[in-house]
């Protein structure tokens, strides 16, 4: 057990990273559909193959920034995830399903990284919500993560048939198969996008619902649900990070 720490500024980090990638995959796209045209240009006979040799070059620049950024909102989002987890684990003791460790090494896992993060995210979110049971916590809908989940694998599976397609491009039509998949498996990936910001920012509010209540008197009404709540016999569950008032370290 690592204590309770604060998490806010992993996903404000994580947030800016997901909208960098955004931007760039808008990149890809609209490089990919500037392709698309000098393909059909070629087919057509109107264009010639130094100008597909520079579409090619010219693709190539947002699917470098793409590889680098995605790396690193891959490092930064599983980073926020996994103290995520272990701060539902310091208010909830015993009552996880996982380790911590299985936040971060789920992602990691074949197969199990198909169901894993998402058990774990719908954990992480059904259980914070309990804890603030009676202090606004119907406001956040669960149907988010469902949305993400799904639109996450689907870009999964499109994007790896665009790039299975990419090596077999031996004629005009198959080079504008493998380019209309790339697109639509990014087009997916934006919408993935969206609803991976749109959660992170609303688990980072209910983070700091959280910290706000640990820091009220337990008789409080806004306090945390008592049954549930980090205070066992009227101590806290690591003093290392949480002060005897109840507030939360930034360590």
């Amino acid at each position: 057990m690592n204590g309770y720490r604060h998490n806010g500024e992993r996903a404000r980090i994580a947030i800016i990273l997901f909208v960098t990638l955004f931007a760039t995959m808008v990149a890809a796209i609209a490089t990919q559909l500037w392709q698309l045209s000098i393909v059909v240009a070629y087919d057509n006979g109107t264009a010639d193959s130094a100008q597909l040799t520079l579409s090619d070059s010219v693709v190539r620049i947002p699917a470098i920034a793409y590889t680098i950024i995605f790396i690193l909102c891959t490092i930064y989002f599983i980073r926020w995830f996994r103290r995520a987890y272990n701060n539902y684990i310091q208010l909830n003791p015993g009552a996880a399903s996982f380790t911590e460790g299985w936040a971060a090494g789920a992602w990691f896992v074949p197969f199990t990284n198909l169901v894993r993060p998402y058990r774990i995210m719908q954990e992480l979110w059904h259980g914070t919500l309990k804890l603030l049971s009676g202090n606004g916590a119907g406001d956040y809908p669960s149907t988010l993560i469902g949305a993400w989940w799904l639109t996450w694998l689907l870009y999964n599976f499109v994007s790896s048939t665009g790039n299975r397609l990419k090596m077999y491009m031996t004629t005009i039509d198959s080079i504008k198969t493998a380019i209309l998949v790339e697109v639509v498996g990014d087009i997916i990936g934006l919408v993935s996008l969206i609803f991976i910001i749109l959660l992170v920012r609303s688990y980072a509010e209910l983070e700091k619902r959280v910290e706000e209540a640990i820091s009220l008197p337990q008789d409080s009404i806004f306090a945390l649900n008592t049954n549930v709540a980090y205070y066992q016999s009227g101590q806290p569950l690591n003093e290392n990070h949480t002060n005897n008032n109840g507030t939360v370290s930034n360590e």
